[in-house]
């Protein structure tokens, strides 16, 4: 690895390690912020403080999102990428294409 190489990876390891707690803060503001304008007037829940905030996006990113950001990083998965329902169809042959309308006509009248 050339001396050159090794920098700039210190430069982005340092720039990550700068980024990642600005956003979590930012993001810890904004979740207490919301919930203390929002849900004690509501619904009578207690405000929270700001790390209970940040607890509370940390949890909802584990078990309903990932730090990817939008698509979760699964390409194919939604939109239009590789492997995209959209890109099945139209690779398909027109055969294929009716078996798969049929399909999902049969799925949706249940």
């Amino acid at each position: 690895m050339k001396p050159d190489q090794f920098s700039g990876r210190k430069k982005w390891k340092g720039l990550f390690l700068l980024i990642v707690p600005v956003v979590l803060g930012a993001a810890g503001f904004l979740v207490m912020s919301l919930w203390n304008a929002i849900l004690p007037e509501l619904t009578g829940l207690k405000a929270i403080s700001f790390w209970q905030a940040v607890g509370l996006f940390v949890l909802c990113k584990i078990l309903f999102g990932n730090f990817r950001g939008p698509g979760g990083g699964t390409p194919g998965r939604m939109g239009f990428g590789p492997g995209s329902a959209w890109e099945r169809m139209r690779n398909a042959t027109p055969e294929e294409r009716e078996a798969i309308r049929e399909e999902w006509r049969r799925r949706c009248r249940k």
